[in-house]
């Protein structure tokens, strides 16, 4: 099939160099001639995430920053999908955990940082992409596990989506794991195992450029803020009316109840007049501003309008 991959605008433009005496269908005939004939398939949607502050935290020390992520899977020889989790100090690029999931959810994921905590001390951030279970479409991008972070004592940080640079140590660490062959089509035991080798090899065999050539692990100190294992309800100040978010997702301020999100059920938001009006926040997280309506008014990223694409074949 010639120009197999070109959508319609394309199609419509090679019609016309070819055949320019003849009067063509305009784009949208066309695709819906390609639909019919099961050539087109919708790009999957955007979703509409919630803006937040974009100056992301930088490091100076160890522990100012962790960066959390997935490294990307490959199938293991026994048929088993293997994409590790994968915790960094983005300061030392101190490996912290490489670890095969059970499941990629809140519950698994925490399990792993709570043991990091516990051995290295807490972080002041996590920077993370907005996959779950980092973030969802919740006003201030907040997910079970973000709350979790907050009340533990931590700022999650999230970068801006098709921005990977923004985490780019970490998605340098993930590189290296793959160029010099720590990611193979092994079985699962033999590729965990291989996971354990490079977790030592990087950390303290291979020296760092930006490290002056030293190794993380040369770099690297735990911090001195000790993981109690308790997480603190969040606390307002004055300035702020706390109101309850119950289980619909709904909180009761001023007589009417304003939705929020079912992300914070059983949890307390802040609410405090500013000069744009009645701001809400979770913690330091700003949500929204309540309009006369008692609607929460989230401000959102602008996204793409998505344009149907030829399928491959």
């Amino acid at each position: 099939m010639e120009y197999k991959y070109f959508g319609p605008d394309k199609i419509y433009i090679k019609l016309r160099e070819r055949y320019p005496n003849i009067e063509w269908p305009q784009t949208t005939t066309i695709h819906n001639i390609l639909k019919k004939n099961g050539l087109v398939q919708p790009r999957r949607l955007r979703r509409l995430l919630a803006t937040v502050n974009k100056n992301l935290q930088s490091s100076e020390r160890p522990n100012d920053v962790w960066c959390m992520d997935f490294k990307g899977w490959h199938m293991t020889s026994d048929q088993v999908k293997f994409d590790p989790f994968t915790l960094t100090d983005h300061e030392s690029r101190y490996l912290i955990r490489c670890n095969k999931l059970k499941s990629n959810n809140t519950e698994h994921v925490w399990s792993v940082l709570e043991t990091a905590f516990r051995e290295y001390g807490l972080p002041n951030f996590i920077r993370s992409d907005n996959g779950p279970p980092f973030a969802t479409c919740c006003p201030g991008r907040l997910s079970k596990l973000s709350i979790m972070l907050i009340k533990a004592g931590i700022t999650p940080q999230w970068i801006e989506p098709g921005n990977p640079q923004e985490n780019g140590r970490h998605e340098r660490m993930h590189l290296t794991m793959k160029q010099e062959g720590f990611v193979l089509g092994t079985s699962l035991k033999e590729q965990i195992e291989i996971m354990e080798e490079f977790i030592e090899y990087y950390n303290f065999e291979r020296p760092h450029e930006a490290l002056n050539q030293k190794t993380p692990g040369s770099i690297y100190v735990p911090s001195n803020r000790v993981w109690t294992g308790k997480l603190n309800p969040v606390e307002y100040s004055s300035e702020y009316k706390a109101a309850l978010v119950k289980s619909c997702g709904k909180a009761f301020w001023k007589g009417s109840e304003i939705y929020v999100s079912r992300v914070l059920e059983g949890e307390r938001v802040g609410i405090k007049e500013t000069e744009k009006g009645f701001e809400m926040y979770y913690a330091t997280m700003f949500l929204g501003i309540i309009t006369k309506d008692f609607k929460l008014d989230v401000a959102r990223r602008k996204t793409r309008n998505c344009v149907p694409k030829v399928k491959e074949g």
